[in-house]
């Protein structure tokens, strides 16, 4: 089937757009009704009443908000060391250009707009990048239609966090990446692979977990630059095309240094001084949690019980044993039975106390000091002790069952969890229903394609960039990070899309052979 390149993709961009931009202003929509009030729930309530609030908001729009009322570049509240670098500036400096030159209700109004444009050219480059690959306009357009027609890429762009943008930041680097790899004109190249490295720096430093994409880059440049007894050559390119992401990162490690006087590269989500709950007590419930995996170490459910618990202490000095028992129900049966409801009630009092030594902090809203407390210190060692104790009794669940129920988490859903229109409070209408049971079943798709690729794909760089790096990211997710939210594996899924070209390619073959 012959079609005119240019039209496909100028029809499918508008139809993305159109689609993109119907689906946020329906979601937009449907908040202002059932929310009239505009109270404050994550995902279900407005920012300003363009954008969609997001519990991630203080984090990403606090510093640059402090910097124009000349507080410093600090997350809210600006206290201790740690809130000059809970996270990395990307996405922080992008809201920044808005607010700069407008009211906060303006800015967010062109912030999103300008993320659906964003939108709109990765869809371009999501189709360029298929025909520089030699693909045919049919599959080109197949695929880019998988990519542009699903809100798993548009839905976040009505929200003020990283998810964004960190998609598109995903498509532009893979564009100049395949654009530097497929072309003969060393003047493209060069120039294409320092745009890559230069994109590198800015997805690392508005999503640090992103620069596992860069593993694709050197295989890539390797292929093109290192020349047999010429490694002076070699050498002296990998330099240059480093210096571009060290400069950014560096300079804002040095930022950090002058400010602190601590050595922070990217970001520091535990810090003692700060007043939020990543403290030792923290990691070391969490790391008691996943490695058993299963529902109450979901983030949601998870959230469910520990917010309770630590608000009562935090906030009313209620150190009550209901909320330790809230806690033990949650867990499952086998493992309280198995490490004794005695041993855990006391070690959750410990963590009530460690709490609660932090609350005249909280009360007053200053600082806490440059040490970690000892309560705290104790806590975290008794949660690593269960983990420890688990990892020996259950070798097989910790290092193989746990990561796999971690990766069902992560695959068996639509992706949709950010738009209220596909929650269960809204999903009776037939159409959105159905809808959404394609994208469960694309999205399930996307990882049964990015196995079939690892034995489909033979080019060495290509399966480097299509099934090894998305491969790396689940790895990460599943068998160390273990926190799985949807929105975690949202920049590498475009990659995922575009590998879907292979499989479509290999079985078009066989049918026009046949």
């Amino acid at each position: 089937m012959i079609f005119d390149s240019k039209k496909i993709i100028y029809a499918i961009v508008f139809i993305s757009l159109a689609i993109g931009f119907s689906i946020n202003e329906y979601n937009l929509h449907l908040l202002r009704q059932v929310n009239p009030d505009n109270k404050i729930i994550n995902a279900k309530s407005t920012f300003h009443d363009e954008t969609i609030w997001s519990v991630d908001n203080e984090f990403y729009l606090s510093p640059p908000e402090n910097f124009l009322a000349g507080k410093e570049w600090r997350r809210d509240p600006p206290l201790g060391n740690g809130s000059y670098f809970r996270r990395v500036p990307g996405y922080s400096i992008f809201y920044l250009f808005f607010r700069t030159l407008f009211d906060t209700p303006l800015a967010l109004k062109l912030l999103k707009f300008a993320q659906m444009l964003l939108f709109g050219l990765s869809v371009i480059c999501i189709y360029k990048t298929l025909k520089r690959l030699q693909f045919n306009n049919t599959i080109a357009a197949v695929v880019t239609i998988s990519y542009g027609f699903t809100p798993f890429f548009s839905g976040f762009a009505y929200y003020t966090c990283t998810e964004s943008i960190t998609p598109y930041l995903a498509v532009f680097y893979l564009y100049f990446l395949m654009r530097a790899y497929c072309t003969e004109d060393a003047k493209i190249k060069w120039n294409s692979y320092l745009i890559a490295s230069l994109l590198i720096g800015i997805f690392i430093l508005t999503r640090p977990p992103m620069g596992l994409l860069a593993l694709s880059f050197p295989v890539c440049f390797f292929k093109d630059y290192f020349k047999e007894k010429n490694i002076f050559y070699f050498t002296k390119k990998s330099i240059l095309i480093a210096i571009l992401p060290l400069l950014l990162i560096g300079t804002w490690t040095i930022r950090n240094y002058l400010l602190t006087k601590e050595f922070v590269p990217l970001e520091k989500s535990y810090h003692p001084q700060s007043l939020d709950r990543m403290k030792p007590e923290y990691d070391g419930i969490i790391s008691f949690i996943t490695c058993w995996g299963g529902k109450a170490s979901e983030p949601t459910y998870f959230n469910e019980y520990y917010v309770p618990f630590q608000a009562s202490v935090l906030v009313y000095g209620d150190t009550g044993i209901a909320y330790i028992e809230n806690i033990l129900k949650a867990w499952p049966v086998q493992i309280v039975n198995e490490f004794g409801k005695e041993r855990l009630t006391a070690i959750l009092k410990l963590h009530q106390r460690a709490l609660y030594e932090q609350k005249p902090y909280y009360d007053k809203q200053i600082a806490m000091p440059p040490d970690y407390f000892p309560e705290q210190l104790q806590v975290q060692k008794e949660y690593h002790k269960l983990e420890n104790e688990y990892f020996k009794k259950h070798f097989f669940s910790y290092c193989l069952q746990s990561p796999l129920l971690y990766f069902k988490n992560m695959v068996v859903h639509s992706n949709t969890s950010q738009l209220f229109i596909f929650q269960k409070e809204v999903l009776g209408h037939k159409l959105l229903f159905a809808y959404k049971s394609l994208l469960f079943l694309l999205h399930i798709l996307l990882y049964l394609t990015l196995f079939f690729n690892l034995f489909l794909i033979k080019n060495v760089v290509l399966k480097t960039v299509f099934a090894i790096t998305p491969l790396v990211f689940v790895v990460f997710f599943c068998f160390i990070f273990r926190l799985i939210e949807q929105r975690y594996m949202l920049p590498v899924l475009p990659i995922m899309v575009l590998g879907l070209a292979f499989p479509l390619n290999y079985f078009f073959s066989k049918w026009r052979s046949s």
